[in-house]
């Protein structure tokens, strides 16, 4: 995150990245701060960091395990709903790149 704003310090009226995060929770590549928040709390972080517009997709709305834990593992939904989920994450990235948002 700290890059990306002093890259907006630096260059405030150019916008030439746009980060996306695939988050599903207590992912087993990434143990980190974001794992354990609530889509309530990333959407609260990214906009905390500047951030006018956030795409959210939740993995956990294609869930058709019938697990009962918060997060979800995509790996083991059925054929259509991973690709459901996909097509979800797709639209979500088009969305944001066709987007004009901007870091304050």
């Amino acid at each position: 995150m700290s890059s990306m704003i002093h890259f907006h310090e630096a260059y405030p009226g150019t916008t030439n990245f746009l980060p996306v995060l695939v988050w599903n929770g207590f992912s087993q590549e990434h143990h980190s701060m974001v794992a354990t928040k609530t889509n309530e709390q990333m959407m609260a972080y990214w906009h905390g960091n500047g951030f006018e517009e956030v795409v959210l997709v939740d993995a956990k709305d294609f869930d058709d395990t019938g697990s009962a834990a918060p997060y979800a593992d995509s790996t083991q939904f059925s054929l259509t709903k991973r690709l459901a989920f996909t097509q979800s994450v797709l639209q979500g990235v088009e969305e944001a790149a066709r987007s004009p948002y901007r870091a304050n």
